[in-house]
């Protein structure tokens, strides 16, 4: 996609408008812009498993059932502050007891435990979830320790599945059950296109669905991704190596990574602006545009334009975050379960009509991607019919990504959307899902 800074105005016009902006922004961070997703403030995805909260506290399963989002903001708001467990990793009062120079300094400020064990905790090798004095239960399966990634297989080909019969679909979803243990899924609220193809692939270690839908004028390609670990959402970029302009289509990419399913990213080698984080090294800091990074855990936490305002900001919060990998493109159109009103954003033309592209989390290791694209009649889109159609299915984040020719789905290295000229365009970079191998 080609991308103009407010058109059609004049330079001397658009400078002073840039240096009311960055004004504004001043006082915004000053005052009232909302904190970056630093996990010491309050995040708390990385330890929070929904269906383990609602099955150990049955108050809190009559109020709110299965429903993601309200058992998340009960326990970041008041669980956490009442010493609550939220995952079968995580229990406060265990680390209390398993650590008495952190009982010393926090007595039962329960809220302080968690934030220490996401912050140091983990990192450190420290248990939380069973008592040290009565030795690890046979049962209990250890984390991954950030950064350390197992490593990828490639895709069973027998897992793939392309069909036009949703009931074809549904008895690949049953034989998943064991493994999507309960979750909703976005699939059973679409209106499948009658005749369209749908696509699925699952292993044991990763669930997905594809399927288009209409929403009015415009026609939508949704993929449904879970994984078994945070981890196995990734970043390929061309040659593994930050800078290398030999581009290749999404579908050799996908094919060099393993993937099961990619999307395009966000072309950072398009434009010279735009912060890279590659494989938690910093390459590139560009301060003001929305940022996605995505950690080694799998959450996407988000900086607004101008919230890091330095390379030494910028890379203290990838080491406090333990971010994987990083895309700037955007803007971010959903947050904390809310679609943002944006007005103006210097990329993507976001009043224009062009193919769009996103990739969302509708809760931990359960992601969303989507394109529209002139497929089936299908016309382009404006930013706002990109956030009302990932707000439909109830994104808790999203985030655009680079859209016009670039955008594309692939399922294994098969194209899934139909992009722009019915072509690929060639890329310096994917993001992708992986297949990890099962357990013996």
């Amino acid at each position: 996609m080609e991308h103009s800074l407010y058109p059609g105005h004049s330079i001397k016009k658009r400078t002073a408008e840039r240096a009311v902006r960055l004004l504004l922004t001043a006082v915004l961070l000053v005052s009232a812009l909302k904190p970056l997703k630093v996990e010491a403030a309050g995040n708390y995805y990385s330890i929070f498993d929904a269906k383990f909260y609602a099955s150990k506290y049955p108050d809190l399963a009559a109020a709110f059932g299965t429903n993601f989002s309200r058992l998340y903001n009960h326990y970041a708001t008041i669980g956490v502050i009442e010493g609550r467990q939220p995952g079968p990793r995580f229990n406060p009062v265990y680390y209390k007891v398993n650590y008495p120079e952190l009982a010393a300094a926090y007595g039962n400020n329960w809220q302080a435990y968690a934030q220490h064990y996401i912050t140091t905790g983990r990192a450190e090798g420290r248990v939380a979830g069973y008592l040290l004095s009565e030795g690890k239960p046979e049962d209990y399966v250890e984390e991954t320790g950030p950064n350390v990634i197992a490593t990828p297989v490639a895709p069973n080909p027998a897992g793939y599945m392309t069909t036009t019969d949703q009931q074809d679909v549904q008895n690949v979803i049953d034989s998943a059950q064991p493994f999507l243990n309960g979750r909703n899924l976005a699939y059973h609220q679409a209106v499948v296109v009658p005749g369209s193809r749908m696509m699925t692939y699952y292993d044991g270690s990763i669930f997905c669905v594809g399927w288009k839908e209409r929403r009015g004028a415009h026609l939508c390609t949704f993929t449904e991704v879970i994984v078994a670990d945070g981890s196995q959402f990734r970043r390929k970029i061309c040659d593994d190596t930050f800078g290398s302009r030999n581009y290749r289509f999404a579908s050799q990419l996908a094919a060099q990574a393993g993937a099961v399913v990619a999307s395009t990213s966000d072309f950072y080698m398009f434009r010279g602006v735009g912060t890279v984080v590659h494989d938690g090294v910093l390459y590139r800091f560009t301060p003001g545009l929305d940022t996605c990074y995505v950690t080694y855990d799998g959450d996407m936490l988000f900086s607004y334009a101008y919230q890091l305002n330095t390379r030494e900001e910028c890379e203290a919060f990838i080491a406090q975050n333990n971010v994987n990998f990083a895309m700037t493109f955007g803007p971010v159109i959903i947050d904390d379960g809310m679609a943002r009103k944006i007005s103006s954003y210097q990329l993507g033309e976001i009043n224009g009509t062009y193919s769009r592209g996103s990739v969302g989390m509708l809760e931990p290791r359960h992601y969303l991607l989507m394109t529209m694209n002139y497929e089936y009649g299908g016309t382009g889109a404006t930013l706002q019919a990109e956030i009302d159609a990932m707000s439909a299915y109830g994104c808790l984040k999203a985030y655009a990504l680079d859209g016009g020719g670039t955008c594309e789905i692939m399922f294994g290295n098969t194209m899934y959307n139909r992009p722009d000229h019915n072509k690929e365009r060639a890329v310096s970079d994917i993001i992708y899902f992986a297949s990890y191998p099962l357990a013996q």
